[in-house]
């Protein structure tokens, strides 16, 4: 188990920083050019490391409309929503609205009766969600200072995230991760292309530059193939529900690569921002951990 939380912790990391260098890029780069071809490039990566492994990308039949539903929701409008968001808001926001994550996957597997809810579970959920609204200083949030298009953009990806790790669960169990990935990112970024035949490209000349190519690549290998690697693999062994709750990481992890990045000082408010998620973290994975272990 204690395997699955530390690889869980990393994959935050990669996350974290995903949100300073996607901002970078889709301010020069469309969202939605950026999303398929990062996918498109990430699927094509992992289907070519898999044959030159000589191993099977083949899926079973009975799996393939379940992979085909979870490209569509979780890379393809999940990705793409997502993208749009972070172009019209910032990115430490776009990082706290991406903590509800956890909570539609919470609400979603409780409708689908694969998870049961107890009161340990919900005050977990709890405090590391009052962790994040204390990291951005919720008593004086202005949804109007900050774009509440980008906003609502980023909650409906965020519904569409947590659907998707809801139902990867029951992919993954069955299907290695990097068969299933590379199939989930290349048929995700293809669903995109009819969207970006409408869409404008971008400013070309500015993607010469290595600070667009640094973060964009960083973006497809890093903070795509190499997260979305681990984290299918984890939700191949560990319940969906803990997968999503250790989202909550994301935002503390995000402010820090911002401080590093603009030099935006730690404060208190992020220290015991960062204690209250850990705790929450500890109430919904402890017990699970001991029980296990007994």
């Amino acid at each position: 188990m204690a395997i699955y939380l530390i690889t869980l912790v990393f994959i935050q990391v990669l996350f974290g920083a995903n949100f300073v260098v996607s901002k970078i890029v889709v301010g020069k780069m469309d969202p939605v050019y950026f999303a398929g071809i990062r996918f498109i490039i990430s699927g094509l990566t992992l289907y070519l490391f898999q044959l030159a492994r000589g191993h099977s990308l083949k899926i079973k039949a009975n799996l393939l409309w379940l992979l085909f539903f979870i490209s569509l929701f979780g890379i393809g409008l999940g990705q793409s929503l997502f993208m749009l968001g972070l172009e019209k808001t910032t990115a430490i926001n776009t990082s706290l609205i991406s903590s509800t994550i956890p909570i539609f996957v919470f609400i979603i597997n409780k409708v689908r009766k694969i998870s049961d809810w107890n009161f340990v579970k919900v005050m977990g959920l709890l405090i590391s969600f009052f962790g994040v609204l204390v990291l951005r200083n919720v008593e004086n949030f202005d949804l109007n200072e900050i774009g509440i298009q980008g906003d609502l953009l980023v909650l409906a990806a965020c519904f569409c995230l947590g659907l998707s790790i809801s139902y990867s669960k029951d992919l993954f169990v069955s299907t290695p991760a990097i068969s299933g990935s590379a199939h989930m990112f290349l048929l995700g970024g293809l669903s995109l292309l009819p969207w970006m035949f409408f869409r404008e490209l971008g400013e070309t000349s500015a993607m010469l530059d290595t600070s667009f190519l640094t973060p964009f690549f960083f973006a497809i290998f890093g903070a795509t193939c190499l997260t979305y690697l681990l984290n299918n693999w984890v939700l191949g062994k560990i319940d969906s529900s803990i997968v999503g709750l250790f989202i909550f990481l994301q935002p503390v992890i995000a402010a820090l690569f911002a401080m590093f990045f603009l030099g935006e000082p730690i404060t208190l408010r992020m220290v015991i921002s960062f204690l209250l998620i850990l705790t929450g973290v500890f109430f919904v994975v402890a017990p699970k951990m001991y029980f296990e272990k007994n």
